[in-house]
């Protein structure tokens, strides 16, 4: 089962100030996460706020020095990602 991927628009802007080879290895590990949202390494976020989503319960994937944070919707099969950015600059 695929997952449908949103990619918040703030979250679309912070990916654009990637450099362009790190940016592939971010995307690729994004699309990754349609086929399994749980990937080795994923891990649930506890008290993590986000004004981009409603829904409580985050998670983030590592990527180098960047964290990707997303939500899962299981009822509608949907990824969101909020965030992406340096280690230092999300928490």
């Amino acid at each position: 089962m695929s997952y449908k991927l949103i990619i918040h628009p703030k979250a679309e802007k912070e990916f654009n100030k990637i450099q362009t080879g790190l940016g592939s290895i971010i995307i690729k590990k994004i699309y990754d996460l349609a086929e399994n949202p749980f990937p080795a390494g994923y891990k649930k976020l506890s008290g993590f706020k986000s004004d981009r989503t409603a829904i409580k319960q985050c998670y983030r994937i590592r990527v180098g020095d960047y964290r990707v944070i997303y939500t899962i919707e299981q009822e509608i099969i949907t990824i969101t990602i909020v965030q992406i950015k340096k280690r230092g600059d999300i928490y």
